[in-house]
This record gives C-alpha cells, sequence and structure tokens, in this order.
C-alpha cells in the first residue's frame, strides 16, 4: 500500500508540474504522449533507458525507484546524478538484472541496430525483420480481426544476367529495384530483400 501511495504520489508530482508549465514546454509534450499510450508509457521508458522489456506495472515499480535511487545518489555524491547512472546502478547493484554492462554511444547504438535489421547492398529491411513484422500482422489479425496484404515478387532471368554480367552488375540491377521499391510503398509499409533476388 506504501509503494503504491509513492508511486501515485509521484505520478501527481510530475502532473502538477505539467500543469505549472507553460503549454509548449517539453513535460507537457511528453505527459501527453504518457496520456495517449498509458499502457505502455513506463515500460518503454525503461526499454529506452536499459534495454530490458517489463509489463507496464513492473516497470512503473522500477521507475519510482530508479528516481528514488537517483535522488539518493545525488545527495550522497553533492552532484547531480543523471538518470542513466542511477537506472544503471539501480539494475545492476540492486536488482542485478544486468551483469555486464558495457556503456555504448546511443548514436553508435542506433546503427547497430540499423544494421541489424537492414540489408547491407539495398538497404531494405532483411529476412529477419520481415519475419517478425509477418508474424506481428498475422497476431494483429487474429487478435483484432482485419486483414493485411503481403506482395513477393523476384527479378525473372536474374540468374542469367548475374552470370553473364557478373555480381557487380548483378548488384546494380538489386539497389535499382530497392529504390524503385521504395520509392512506390507507403511509410507503413515494410520493404524487404527476402532473399537474393526476391523481395
Amino acid at each position: 500500500m506504501a509503494e503504491e501511495n509513492e508511486i501515485r504520489d509521484f505520478e501527481v508530482l510530475g502532473h502538477e508540474v505539467v500543469e505549472e508549465a507553460g503549454e509548449d514546454t517539453d513535460a507537457k509534450k511528453i505527459y501527453k504522449i504518457k496520456d495517449k499510450r498509458e499502457k505502455i508509457f513506463y515500460s518503454d521508458l525503461i526499454y529506452t533507458l536499459m534495454n530490458l522489456r517489463f509489463s507496464e506495472e513492473e516497470a512503473r515499480k522500477h521507475w519510482v525507484e530508479i528516481v528514488m535511487h537517483k535522488w539518493m545518489m545525488s545527495e550522497k555524491l553533492e552532484r547531480n546524478v543523471g538518470v542513466r547512472v542511477a537506472a544503471l546502478d539501480y539494475f545492476k547493484n540492486i536488482k542485478g538484472l544486468i551483469k555486464s554492462p558495457k556503456i555504448v554511444e546511443v548514436s553508435e547504438f542506433a546503427a547497430t541496430s540499423w544494421r541489424a535489421i537492414t540489408d547491407s547492398l539495398t538497404q531494405l529491411y532483411n529476412h529477419r525483420y520481415f519475419q517478425n513484422a509477418l508474424n506481428r500482422q498475422v497476431k494483429r489479425v487474429r487478435e483484432n480481426g482485419g486483414c493485411f496484404s503481403a506482395l513477393l515478387f523476384d527479378i525473372d532471368f536474374f540468374k542469367i544476367y548475374n552470370d553473364s554480367n557478373g555480381h557487380i552488375a548483378g548488384d546494380v540491377v538489386l539497389v535499382e529495384v530497392a529504390n524503385i521499391l521504395k520509392k512506390n510503398v507507403r511509410a507503413e509499409d515494410v520493404a524487404a530483400r527476402y532473399g537474393g533476388e526476391e523481395f
């Protein structure tokens, strides 16, 4: 019960700060997003900070503890401790959920994450990403109804062209087809290289 009150107090404090803030503050925007995405706000927040996934309820409790831990660390060290440092210390030394952390610059992490889901030649999504997106769509349709479309195509006589003109010429064709595909899909569509000359 005391823990629930602490969580409520923290959330109320956050909303009070927003109410006192002007119309266009970042805090106001964050809480507007929070109101729209209430069911996954804390889960996404913890995932963004630490790449750990929790249910919304668990993530909310962790967040309150992280904020309290940040304040305690800041008081003891007599300087402001960042929320990332507090979260890292909390999950490593208090909860033991992280064993061997590595600090990576966000831009490097984003670039590595992007390379993990894209085809290096065509810059389209790769087969693994496509499979995950397809599974998400199938699950969504099973749970909510509706439908989706999938289009699979390949380049006719590509092997003959590739064998006659060389792999570099074949790569040029694959890149050109990928560029045509990119120009003709919507933002919400998943354009992927399925494998070889299949898209």
